[in-house]
Parts: structure tokens; C-alpha cells; sequence
């Protein structure tokens, strides 16, 4: 089956922002796990995830097991905060169910990165 989901990576000091374009099915969330752990590689010090969705992300309950292993993984690979910004109440409702302790979810993204911003390494 083809890959769907697509992710894009900026690599900034501290923070590591990602973006999420279209909905994702099991070899998309795969595909996007392995490069994510690719980036976070690159930070040897903690950092700061900024995700942000577009309005068509989302997967299927089983795909959002695999996101969750993905987002248990940054949390415990030097990430100190991760920052979600969705579109809407449905990817709302799924990640907030779904992230771990050391994230939040946002609708704006100026709000996530003030609170980013207030995050601390532990």
C-alpha cells in the first residue's frame, strides 16, 4: 500500500518544529516515525517540539497507536515540551487523548510557542 501523510522538519537551536500535511494511514505514520526519530538524533541537548497539523491530519485509532509510541519516544529522547497546534475539536479531542505528560495541545500557534517558551528542561 502507498504511503500517505506527509511531514515536513525545520531544525532550529532548541526547538524542533514539524508540520503535517494530509491524513495518515499506518505506512505514512511509520514512514514519518522514522524520520522523526532521524531529527531528534540531531539534538545531544534537551529541546522543544512544535507540531503543527493542517486541517486534513489525522489517522485511524490504530495508526494513532504508532503516533503515541512516536510521541512517548521524543518525550523520552532529551524533548522536554512538545506543543500540538491543530485545526480542530476532532484532532483536539484524538491528541489530547493520545500525547504524553510533557505536551499540550493549541488551536494557535503563538500561544504554543509563548508556552514553549515557558518550558524548562527537567
Amino acid at each position: 500500500m502507498d504511503s500517505h501523510g506527509k511531514v515536513t522538519f525545520t531544525r532550529e537551536a532548541s526547538l524542533l518544529k514539524v508540520e503535517t500535511f494530509g491524513p495518515f494511514n499506518e505506512e505514512g505514520a511509520i514512514k514519518a516515525f522514522k524520520e522523526y526519530v532521524q531529527h531528534i538524533a540531531y539534538y545531544t541537548k534537551p529541546f522543544a517540539t512544535l507540531e503543527i497539523w493542517d486541517e486534513a491530519t489525522l489517522a485511524s485509532p490504530q495508526v494513532f497507536k504508532l503516533v503515541e509510541e512516536m510521541w512517548l519516544k521524543i518525550a523520552t529522547s532529551n524533548c522536554f515540551a512538545i506543543a500540538l497546534v491543530v485545526t480542530n475539536q476532532v484532532q483536539y479531542g484524538v491528541a489530547k487523548k493520545h500525547l504524553p505528560a510533557c505536551a499540550k495541545v493549541f488551536f494557535d500557534q503563538q500561544e504554543a510557542c509563548h508556552w514553549l517558551k515557558t518550558k524548562k528542561p527537567q
